[in-house]
C-alpha cells in the first residue's frame, strides 16, 4: 500500500488541527512536501506505507525526547 503527497498533506493538516487547533503554515506544507520527496527518491509520486510509518515513528520519538 502506498501514499501520495496529497494524502500525506491531508494527514499532517488533520494532526496539526487535532493537536494544536490550527492549520499548517505554507512553510510547514513545504516541509511536508520536502519530507515526501526525501522518502520518494525515485520520484514515483508515491511512498510505501511502511516507509511512512517508519519515518513517522522516528518523528514521534524525537518529539518525546525533546520534551
Amino acid at each position: 500500500s502506498c501514499l501520495v503527497s496529497d494524502e500525506l498533506l491531508q494527514y499532517r493538516h488533520f494532526v496539526t488541527k487535532q493537536l494544536f487547533e490550527r492549520d499548517l503554515t505554507d512553510e510547514e506544507e513545504e516541509e511536508v512536501l520536502a519530507q515526501f520527496a526525501a522518502l520518494d527518491p525515485e520520484k514515483k509520486g508515491q511512498i510505501e506505507w511502511s516507509d511512512f510509518l517508519y519515518h513517522e515513528s522516528l518523528s514521534v520519538l524525537q518529539k518525546f525526547r525533546t520534551e
